[in-house]
């Protein structure tokens, strides 16, 4: 596959969500501070916007950040170049995010017998998590369920949910859907 420049990629959505919203170069331009000569230019694949101009023109069009950066071309991500996870309680890589949902997708291992917590504060998070191999513990409040390979759970991570893996190691995807745009989970272990 033949890598494509930001400028290009930013440009082509700029332009693709600018119109999806039927709104002009000179409406988008009030709306986000971005001189209409600026908008313009990275329309044409040309200069190289700051993170503060992609952060004005995502807010300005609804979106999140992503969503400017995102490749619609086909695209391949090979294993070794993979954003790569690996702590005490496990360890994957990011897929990628799905930047029109609003959602990060994992490929992610939990390491038999760790406790692994997932929060996210804001109101309407949701995680879902697919079991691909072995067993899964997931604790959700006061209720607590057994996954094995081919389930599917989904919560909300306002109050935060536990994973452990049980009776050997435990592979997952891991989905957590946004509500804001622009937000991060909170992922992180927990003592044995």
């Amino acid at each position: 596959m033949t890598p494509v420049s930001i400028s290009s990629v930013v440009g082509s959505n700029l332009r693709r969500l600018r119109t999806e919203r039927n709104l002009s170069v000179s409406q988008l331009a009030r709306r986000s501070g971005i001189a209409k000569a600026t908008l313009s230019n990275l329309e044409a694949g040309e200069g190289n916007p700051t993170v503060q101009t992609l952060t004005n023109l995502a807010e300005a069009l609804g979106v999140i950040f992503g969503d400017l950066l995102e490749v619609r071309t086909p695209s391949l991500v090979r294993a070794a170049d993979a954003q790569v996870i690996d702590d005490p309680t496990s360890f994957g890589r990011r897929l990628f995010r799905a930047a029109g949902a609003a959602a990060d997708v994992f490929d992610i291992t939990f390491r038999d017998g760790s406790r692994h917590h997932s929060q996210f504060h804001s109101p309407g998070a949701m995680e879902h998590t697919y079991v691909l191999s072995g067993r899964l513990e997931v604790v959700i409040g006061e209720q607590t369920e057994i996954l094995e390979a081919g389930d599917l759970i989904r919560y909300p991570l306002e109050e935060g949910a536990e994973l452990k893996a049980i009776g050997g190691d435990a592979r997952v995807i891991l989905v957590i859907e946004f509500a804001q745009p622009g937000e991060s989970p909170s992922i992180r272990p927990l003592p044995v």
